[in-house]
C-alpha cells in the first residue's frame, strides 16, 4: 500500500531564498488563494513575475509567500513525470535575475481525510468567518484514507486547500534531489 505525505516548507532552515506571490505585468498581485483553488490557471495567466523577499541559497525547489511552490527546470520536470495531468507548471520570472521557475499550480483534488483518526477544529456559527461553518478550520492532525486515493502522486485534500499530499514515490524523487528546505509528515 503506497504511502502518503504532507509536503510543506521547512520554517526552521533560513538559508534558502523566499519569493513572493506573483504579479502579472501590470504589477498586479495574484492572489495567492487562486492557486490552492484546485484548479487550472495557466490560460488566464502569462508574463508573471515574482520578488525575491528574502535573499539566499537558490534551490530547487522553493516555498514562497503563503506557501506557494516554485520549481526549477529539474524539479518541475520530476514533478510533471510523476504528477502528469495533477499539477500545472506556470512559468514566473524572478525579478531582478534571469531566472524564470515555475509555480507549481496543483489542481487535483480528493475527499480523502479521515475525520476519525484526524485531529482538526471547524468553523462554528458563532466564529468570524461565518461563511465557512463546518469547514476545516485548522487540523494538527491529518490522517487519509488511501483507499480513497487511487494511485494520485500529489494532490490537495478536498475540504483543506492548504496542504499539499504526495505519494512516497514522488516523495523519494523531491528528496534524491536534495533540498533541505521542504520536509514531509505521515498523513
Amino acid at each position: 500500500m503506497t504511502k502518503y505525505y504532507e509536503w510543506y516548507f521547512n520554517q526552521t532552515v533560513d538559508r534558502g531564498w523566499f519569493l513572493a506571490e506573483p504579479e502579472d505585468s501590470f504589477g498586479t498581485v495574484i492572489s495567492p488563494w487562486k492557486f490552492k483553488s484546485c484548479e487550472p490557471l495557466s490560460p488566464f495567466l502569462d508574463d508573471l513575475s515574482a520578488r525575491v523577499l528574502r535573499s539566499g541559497e537558490v534551490t530547487g525547489v522553493a516555498f514562497g509567500a503563503f506557501d506557494l511552490i516554485y520549481a526549477m527546470r529539474e524539479w518541475a520536470d520530476i514533478l510533471q513525470e510523476i504528477g502528469r495531468a495533477d499539477i500545472e507548471l506556470i512559468p514566473v520570472k524572478v525579478v531582478g535575475t534571469e531566472v524564470v521557475i515555475s509555480l507549481v499550480n496543483v489542481i487535483r483534488e480528493i475527499r480523502c481525510i479521515d475525520e476519525e483518526r484526524s485531529e482538526f477544529s471547524k468553523w462554528e456559527l458563532d466564529s468570524i468567518r461565518p461563511d465557512k461553518v463546518g469547514e476545516f478550520k485548522v487540523i494538527t492532525k491529518m490522517v487519509i484514507d488511501t483507499s480513497l486515493v487511487c494511485g494520485a502522486h500529489i494532490f490537495r485534500p478536498s475540504g483543506y486547500h492548504l496542504s499539499v499530499i504526495v505519494s512516497e514515490q514522488l516523495k523519494h524523487r523531491i528528496e534524491e534531489l536534495g533540498s533541505g528546505y521542504t520536509t514531509f509528515r505521515p498523513v
